[in-house]
């Protein structure tokens, strides 16, 4: 065989092996990709399995914190979310979602609030168990603070009624706070507190009577006028609209001087070049 037929075949060979070469590394990751799809359809999607679980501690005092714990198995062969309901007595407290690789376990925690006094039931999953809350002492509600805002209205607006109410007994309770206007009721907001916790309530209240008036709740008080001057709460004062007023007008103002200010300086260039020009045009 002559040298111009080897280098042929050689040549024939080169394109060969570098056509199977180009098809492996195109064509590879379809066939890889379709072997991966047909294995994943056959494993087993993520399953889920709550153990171990417990309630710590299991006798509180009113007000204080429980710690519900267990552990979550995926079980399946699939990786998964698990979406984490806690029951108490039946009713959902709270949900989280975790993420649960197959084949492994993560734990899971939940912090409760012990209400009112008795026996409790916890349920996670298929778990399930109980613990107790007991009180320090009865549930003592004072008023600790009211404001009344505005303090002066136009007859029929609305003046908001703010108040704190404060539990500082021992236990679990609720309160129903009557509001009175000039003596009359008015309107009751009822607040549920654990021990040492306070909060603020908003109300309401409009009246088309001129004069003063009084707002009692419990043992505080406070006072708001309604008279015909007052400067309206839905729409600016004259004050506000001269104001604005004058700085529209000041902005224009400053426009025109500035405006001016630059003619003048302008013009002043423009001489002081043309006399430049006729002085050496003369000599």
């Amino acid at each position: 065989m002559d040298s111009t037929k080897e280098s042929e075949l050689f040549g024939i060979g080169m394109f060969i092996l570098i056509l199977l070469s180009t098809s492996v590394v195109f064509v590879s990751p379809y066939i890889f990709g379709i072997l991966n799809y047909q294995q994943n359809q056959q494993l087993k999607p993520a399953s889920f399995m709550v153990k171990d679980l417990k309630i710590e501690p299991k006798e509180v005092l009113s007000g204080n914190n429980v710690t519900v714990s267990a552990i979550i198995s995926n079980v399946g062969e699939k990786s998964g979310q698990y979406n984490a309901e806690l029951f108490v007595d039946g009713i959902k407290e709270k949900t989280a979602d975790y993420d649960v690789m197959a084949g492994s376990s993560v734990p899971i925690e939940f912090k409760i609030v012990g209400k009112a006094e008795g026996e409790y039931t916890v349920k996670l999953g298929d778990q399930s168990s109980i613990f107790k809350v007991i009180s320090a002492g009865p549930a003592l509600f004072t008023l600790t603070e009211i404001i009344v805002n505005p303090v002066k209205c136009r007859p029929g607006e609305n003046v908001t009624i703010d108040f704190m109410v404060k539990n500082s007994g021992g236990s679990y309770g609720s309160y129903d706070c009557k509001v009175y206007v000039d003596r009359n009721y008015v309107d009751t907001a009822t607040v549920s507190l654990i021990p040492n916790q306070q909060e603020w309530i908003r109300m309401s209240y409009s009246t088309n009577s001129i004069g003063g008036h009084l707002v009692q709740i419990a043992d505080k008080s406070a006072v708001f006028t309604v008279a015909t001057d007052a400067p309206s709460q839905n729409t600016p004062t004259g004050g506000q609209d001269i104001s604005f007023a004058m700085w529209i007008v000041g902005g224009i103002g400053v426009l025109i001087v500035g405006s001016v200010l630059l003619g003048v300086v302008a013009g002043a260039f423009v001489n002081s070049d043309k006399s430049s020009k006729r002085r050496k045009f003369k000599y």
